[in-house]
């Protein structure tokens, strides 16, 4: 008998997670090279370039700027719209799983963006991670061909190694935000849209229970609020926030988080489902002046 994770837990483990993230935020290249030394996971990531995407099965396809959602919460920071660009990658490698695949699975593997330069804002729309679909393809199809054989089929999710090298959103999110980046273009604001992702919504509701709702109805929490901060950065929708951020320091221009906007007027297909949406305010990091003391 499996037993529900309460919003409190989910809220824990998200603030624990949460505070290492801002650690790596704020701290100098040096600093974080020290945090994670320990670790396999590089300080910067390991794909600055557009050609990337292509050497790793990425491709870009067309994709539209419909959200509703959107366009408010980008009139709410005083945003033009007219400057949004829609911009989506979907990988295409994956029809070897695919001819394996028992009819009525599919898998997606696609990164949908709104980009708007002149408003420094990186939207998330849609987001189907392939590190998750791609195992549970793999998982799937083997699993098939054990029925066919005859065979019990694995009870543990293990397969899936061949994942691509350029796999996690925060980077091909860069990616598609630097295509169309200029010199003057200033990161502030990276929005996840319409958030199904369970963990995320336990973190949201928990919070939730404990605010007030601006006139507007959103909530926000700034770094006066910095427990809340850190639940929002430890949630998987934060933390590919956080990696973006981490591990473009000298690109980004080393930013940090100082405020979260929670936005949870959307309604699902008319339903009464809530799906929130998670504005991150960015600001830059500043560096101590050399010889300052704390008190001076």
């Amino acid at each position: 008998m499996t037993t529900s994770v309460s919003p409190a837990t989910h809220y824990e483990a998200a603030y624990k997670k949460g505070l290492l993230l801002f650690q790596m935020l704020e701290a100098s290249l040096g600093e974080l090279g020290n945090l994670l030394k320990n670790t396999d996971t590089p300080t910067e990531s390991e794909h600055l370039k557009y050609e990337d995407l292509l050497e790793n099965n990425w491709v870009e396809r067309s994709s539209g700027d419909d959200s509703k959602i959107l366009a408010r919460l980008l009139e709410d920071l005083g945003i033009n719209t007219s400057s949004n660009i829609p911009v989506s990658h979907e990988h295409h490698g994956v029809a070897p799983i695919e001819e394996s695949l028992q009819e009525g699975l599919e898998m997606q593997i696609r990164f949908d963006s709104v980009i708007n330069t002149s408003g420094g804002m990186i939207a998330a729309m849609n987001t189907y991670s392939p590190v998750h679909d791609w195992r549970k393809a793999k998982a799937d199809a083997e699993n098939a061909l054990l029925k066919q054989a005859g065979r019990k089929s694995m009870e543990k999710n293990n397969v899936g190694d061949d994942v691509p090298g350029l796999k996690y959103w925060s980077d091909v999110a860069y990616l598609q935000w630097a295509c169309r980046n200029t010199d003057s273009s200033d990161l502030r604001y990276v929005m996840r849209m319409s958030i199904t992702n369970e963990r995320t919504k336990a973190v949201i509701q928990h919070i939730k229970q404990q605010a007030h709702p601006n006139a507007s109805g959103s909530y926000s929490f700034d770094v006066e609020d910095r427990d809340q901060v850190s639940a929002f950065l430890g949630t998987p929708n934060g933390a590919g926030v956080a990696w973006l951020l981490i591990q473009h320091k000298k690109q980004l221009r080393h930013k940090t988080v100082h405020k979260v906007t929670v936005d949870c007027r959307e309604i699902w297909h008319k339903s009464k489902t809530i799906v929130p949406s998670l504005v991150f305010h960015l600001r830059d990091v500043v560096a101590p002046k050399p010889g300052s003391e704390k008190g001076d």
